[in-house]
């Protein structure tokens, strides 16, 4: 991921929050290096935005929540469904990048999309150190 963005020198900000960006430089990387892959991952938490997470967008990290979204059975209960198909979501962001890396190599290269599992999830929402805590 770092290294995809900082070969076409944008800013991290731009390469998670841009879905054409960060296909960009996914097919730089491609362009210059021998590589059998090129993928759509920036961060663990578009699910977890779209779920309505404060977000912080760092110039030169990867994004995160703020604060855990859900800190209590309640609050695990007001989650409603993302919508993947909503023209800013974060999850339309990242398909938009598929996309437009599919339509650039066709055959030729492998394109990995990236959905977190239900663990990543539970540790985007919750927070690492709640998850780890409860699971102990």
């Amino acid at each position: 991921m770092f290294f995809a963005q900082s070969r076409l020198a944008i800013s991290y900000r731009e390469f998670a929050t841009n879905g054409r960006a960060l296909a960009d430089a996914q097919l730089n990387i491609l362009d210059r290096f021998p590589v059998d892959a090129i993928t759509a991952c920036s961060d663990a938490f578009r699910v977890t935005a779209d779920l309505g997470a404060d977000m912080v967008y760092p110039e030169d990290r990867t994004p995160f929540a703020a604060s855990p979204l859900v800190r209590s059975d309640s609050d695990l209960r007001k989650l409603g469904l993302p919508d993947p198909l909503r023209k800013l979501s974060r999850m339309a962001d990242r398909t938009c990048s598929v996309k437009c890396m599919v339509e650039a190599v066709g055959k030729e290269c492998l394109v990995l999309g990236w959905v977190d599992m239900p663990f990543a999830e539970a540790c985007s929402l919750c927070g690492v150190e709640r998850v780890h805590g409860d699971a102990s």
